[in-house]
C-alpha cells in the first residue's frame, strides 16, 4: 500500500477538495442549460473532432 507523507496527504486532500468544488460548480452551471458534465464532455470531444471525425 502506498504511504503518503503528511505534506503529500495534505496536497492530495487539497486536490480532491478542489476537484469536488470545481465539479459541483461546473455541473450547476451546465444544469442551468439542461446539460451535465458527461454530455458537455461528449459535445466538446465531437466539436474537437470536426467534420472529419478525427481528434
Amino acid at each position: 500500500m502506498l504511504t503518503l507523507t503528511p505534506t503529500e496527504l495534505l496536497a492530495w486532500r487539497g486536490f480532491l477538495h478542489a476537484h469536488d468544488t470545481l465539479w459541483k460548480a461546473l455541473d450547476a452551471e451546465l444544469t442551468a442549460h439542461d446539460l451535465n458534465l458527461p454530455a458537455y464532455e461528449l459535445l466538446t470531444t465531437l466539436e474537437e473532432a470536426g467534420s472529419q471525425g478525427c481528434v
